[in-house]
């Protein structure tokens, strides 16, 4: 009975029965290397290929490949870097592909099973490696593979890739209209801090007068000698772009009740505790992440929360790392302690809404600034400085409550519209994945009696391996007996 579910008139046998194992062999010319990451495995194609001389080869190229076959990565399977080899001269494949060498069957069929979900569903459980999950070669060539006659095995084939030609050209306009939307989320942003996404009201009271406040608020609250506060100067060179009269530029600094950072000392964090430490990996554009968070002990948290206190309506920025430039608002009503990789910023809540310094912070005028502000060659990174002297358009309060308003409405309409999108991505594949499953179960193309069975095509397949191999035994006993003969 078949394994593999698969029509009377198909054969099924381990995939290294229908195949030539490649020889490994170290380089001794210049030649194309095709490591992982010289394949897409969004559309399983080699795209990088990387021209290297045999004095300069890695120790991983070692397995020599030729047009037709088909390379298959054991590390991390799951990530399906699978690709066809064509139209490459001189290439050696990394030791962390299998490289199938079909005899007697399509390349391209052979390919296809590969990356469909009825061989995928088999290897994937197989994987050993918590850290680095992979599978051996050995794994993947004892796995079965389902053998139509050869013809069937090209309509196959053929039918997979006008269907996939279809599916792809609508994923391009899909991808179109992503690139569209996210566009049309930067122009929104782009216009609501030039004042050109609300009108503005003669009523409103004028950015000047919320500066005053802050001036007048800080003085209040100096003890002792009462000191004049004054705002950074910012010069004409200093102005990206025009704003409206009722607006003012103002560096970040002075707008922000209290701007600090946590801890500079990684404190021991653990799965529970009793409080919630957050750094980089929590701070999403979303809001916090807290399915993954890690937790300090009541003494860690009092040294650390005595400097940085966050509270709820809070901007939490992140400022070192990859994910640099990443903020949200604290929506959290209880104490926890942070990293130095986040921000904290608060507003004078008269003066500056959090959501309206929020948007800014998300907006392309801000993140070209932090792109510019980012220092360090291991770990980028923007300093609480640096974070200061940047500048921020700020207009009249009322102003501020219009223009979230209409930004929460137009940017959720952008969300959902890009969500959709996404969701349309996701048919797609799963279209492409059934396409697949039909291919190697036999419900892709119908079953022609004239061309014959695939139990004849595994028989011719496997008296060809056996002549191949009769044949290395008489050159290797005739080598051998000339070697004795010396």
């Amino acid at each position: 009975m078949s394994e593999l579910n698969i029509p009377e008139s198909w054969a099924e046998s381990s995939i290294e029965s229908v195949s030539i194992k490649v020889k490994q062999q170290k380089p001794t010319q210049d030649f194309n290397y095709i490591d992982i990451d010289a394949v897409d495995n969004s559309k399983n194609l080699i795209t990088n290929p990387k021209k290297i001389s045999a004095d300069k080869a890695p120790s991983r190229a070692r397995k020599p490949v030729k047009s037709g076959d088909v390379i298959f990565s054991t590390v991390r399977p799951y990530l399906k870097n699978i690709a066809l080899v064509e139209g490459i001269e001189n290439a050696i494949a990394s030791t962390g592909f299998c490289v199938i060498k079909p005899v007697e069957m399509s390349s391209s069929y052979v390919f296809n099973y590969l990356r469909s979900p009825v061989f995928m569903d088999k290897i994937i459980p197989l994987q050993k490696g918590a850290s680095y999950p992979a599978v051996s070669d050995g794994v993947v060539f004892e796995q079965l593979i389902p053998i139509p006659p050869k013809e069937e095995q090209d309509r196959i084939v053929q039918k997979i890739e006008s269907s996939f030609e279809k599916i792809n050209k609508t994923e391009q306009n899909l991808n179109h209209v992503e690139i569209l939307l996210s566009k049309y989320r930067e122009s929104l942003l782009a216009k609501a801090f030039r004042g050109e996404l609300v009108e503005q009201v003669e009523s409103d009271e004028p950015a000047s007068a919320l500066l005053d406040k802050i001036r007048a608020e800080r003085e209040s609250n100096q003890k002792g000698k009462k000191k004049k506060q004054e705002f950074a100067p910012i010069t004409d060179e200093e102005k990206p772009f025009d704003i409206p009269e009722s607006w003012e530029w103002v560096k970040l600094g002075d707008l922000l009740k209290k701007i600090t950072d946590g801890t500079h000392h990684s404190p021991k964090n653990i799965e529970e505790g009793d409080f919630k430490y957050i750094s980089a990996k929590n701070v999403k554009d979303w809001g916090l992440r807290l399915d993954n968070v890690t937790y300090v002990s009541s003494k860690v948290h009092d040294e650390i929360y005595s400097r940085c206190d966050p509270k709820r309506g809070d901007v939490l920025l992140i400022k070192d790392g990859a994910t640099t430039g990443i903020c949200c608002i604290n929506t959290l009503d209880e104490e926890f302690s942070m990293l130095s990789s986040v921000a904290l910023l608060r507003t004078f809540q008269f003066a500056t809404l959090n959501e309206y310094l929020l948007f800014y912070l998300k907006s392309p005028v801000f993140q070209e600034l932090v792109s510019d502000g980012m220092a360090g060659a291991a770990i980028k990174r923007i300093t609480l400085k640096k974070i200061n002297n940047m500048i921020i358009p700020l207009p009249p309060i009322e102003e501020q409550k219009r223009l979230v308003k209409k930004l929460k409405v137009l940017l959720e309409i952008n969300h959902q519209s890009l969500a959709s999108n996404k969701s349309k991505f996701m048919i797609l594949m799963r279209l492409k994945e059934s396409i697949l499953a039909k291919a190697f179960q036999g419900e892709l193309v119908e079953q022609i009696t004239s061309e014959g069975s695939g139990k004849e095509l595994l028989d011719k397949i496997l008296a060809l391996n056996e002549l191949e191999s009769s044949e290395k035994k008489v050159v290797k006993k005739a080598s051998t007996k000339k070697r004795t003969k010396k």
